[in-house]
């Protein structure tokens, strides 16, 4: 009981410090902001230590033993959970389920992405779990992206986008030409328009009253809202009301119809979206797919703060583990802690084509601990288009070639020469050479036969891919 007392107290007065920006004495700070205060006390390839962090200090874990991994263990743990290591069984859907919500917004990655876990995966293959079984269904998400996920989940994605849209929505009131009552009406007649059947936005348009459909002027194109129409139907959206469904029923169209959902949804969406559940589940469903993982990356991903980021992995009792050769504390669920311990499986030739946005790498914050010492100088065009180095990047504006866990160099697809333009960072060994030259030909024949390009959003066609496609194409190194 004393030594309870005691452990107690000494928790509450590091907490206290912390929070005055001091620190006690008899525990010295180490870089990363941990505080060291016994020694290692566990096997030899995988280290205890017992220790205090930052986060301790918040209130997440106090004084518990923390697994001590390396990074290659890290990549090989991310590799096998996005099926980057094994193919993934369960078919489509499944594997949505078991690797994450999936950006598509008008996009070619889903296609990629699933066929890089799924060998042999084809077009008709995900088109049919959308448009016919609808087992997996495109909507609004995290941060407001378009995504693909199981149906299951689409009322906490539509929750999770409401609150992301929230401060989007009270812009438009403030600054445009246009009241909640008129939203409200016009809402009302949309969804009576839709009871039949779903319509194109131009058959909408000419079923409603034309005194209700107005132009917001500049300010609304500025917030990338033209009219009062296109507002409402972004609201039914998110409210889950109406869903917006490809016109030619494949998830890269640039044409859409919009149809109503079942009442339950926008009940369960209007439930979740007055409190605090959809963080705390979006954490949940974000260390199945992601973890080991960062607070920072959590917070990224389900667009909050790092204050309700930590309040949600607190709720779930997550365990921590430092990571050899890496200043980041990453968390994970107690029960995936043997995996940690296995040694590190990835076979150096497990070639892989990833497209733009892939969970594998869009996930983290940073692409520094993917990239092998002699490649930290490589330099990819940014999301401006301008020349940045690999490692000091939070992510890729490119498709990225991963060999065995690491990111060794990008391609993009060229759709006037029907062809795969692509680089390493240093080159790839010899007996790695052929493996990546038949992969690029699978998917090129795979790109040119059944989906005709490669967008990474429906309206990636104009200079800064042709400025991607050049630089591929042009003589040198991505190195430096």
């Amino acid at each position: 009981m004393i030594l309870l007392l005691v452990a107690a107290g000494l928790h509450r007065e590091i907490r206290r410090q912390f929070f005055r920006g001091q620190f006690p004495p008899q525990v010295p700070r180490e870089p990363g902001g941990r505080f060291q205060l016994t020694t290692d006390n566990g096997p030899s390839t995988i280290g205890f230590t017992r220790t205090v962090s930052e986060s301790d200090c918040l209130g997440l874990r106090s004084m518990t033993n923390v697994l001590e991994i390396g990074v290659e263990q890290l990549r090989g743990v991310w590799a096998e959970r996005q099926g980057l290591a094994e193919p993934l069984a369960g078919g489509v859907s499944g594997v949505v389920g078991r690797c994450g919500w999936m950006n598509s917004a008008g996009s070619s990655v889903p296609y990629v992405a699933l066929r890089a876990r799924i060998p042999g995966c084809t077009r008709s293959d995900v088109d049919l779990e959308v448009f016919e079984s609808e087992s997996i269904i495109e909507a609004f998400a995290v941060r407001a992206c378009t995504m693909l996920l199981p149906r299951e989940d689409l009322p906490l994605a539509l929750a999770s986008a409401h609150r992301a849209l929230a401060p989007h929505f009270e812009k438009v009131y403030q600054t445009c030409p246009v009241t909640e009552r008129d939203v409200k009406v016009l809402s009302e007649v949309l969804v009576r328009v839709l009871q039949e059947e779903a319509l194109t936005l131009e058959a909408i348009r000419d079923s409603v009253p034309q005194q209700l459909v107005r132009s917001l002027g500049n300010p609304g194109k500025q917030l990338g809202e033209s009219t009062t129409l296109s507002f409402a139907l972004r609201n039914l959206r998110v409210d889950g009301v109406v869903q917006r469904v490809p016109a030619d029923r494949r998830l890269d169209s640039d044409r859409f119809t919009f149809k109503l959902l079942p009442h339950d949804i926008a009940q369960e969406v209007a439930q979740l979206s007055g409190d605090e559940t959809p963080v705390k589940e979006l954490c949940r469903r974000f260390f199945r797919w992601a973890a080991p993982a960062t607070i920072k990356e959590l917070a990224w991903w389900a667009g909050t703060n790092q204050k309700e980021a930590q309040k949600a992995m607190k709720a779930l009792r997550l365990a921590q583990a430092k990571v050899r050769e890496w200043s980041e504390t990453v968390w994970f669920f107690e029960d995936d802690t043997a995996k940690l311990r296995k040694p590190p499986h990835l076979k150096p030739d497990a070639i892989t084509l990833l497209p733009f946005r892939d969970n594998y790498l869009y996930f983290r914050r940073g692409l520094a601990v993917f990239v092998r010492p002699e490649d930290q100088g490589a330099e990819v065009l940014d999301w401006r288009g301008r020349p940045a180095r690999i490692a000091e990047m939070e992510n890729i504006h490119n498709n990225a070639i991963v060999a065995g866990g690491r990111l060794v160099g990008v391609w993009e697809y060229d759709p006037e020469e029907e062809e795969i333009v692509w680089k390493t960072f240093n080159g790839v060994p010899v007996f790695l050479q052929r493996i990546l030259a038949a992969k690029i030909e699978e998917l090129e024949n795979f790109v040119r036969n059944q989906l005709g390009d490669v967008q990474f959003y429906g309206m990636d066609t104009g200079l800064k891919r042709r400025q991607r496609i050049a630089r591929l194409r042009s003589g040198g190194s991505l190195s430096h």
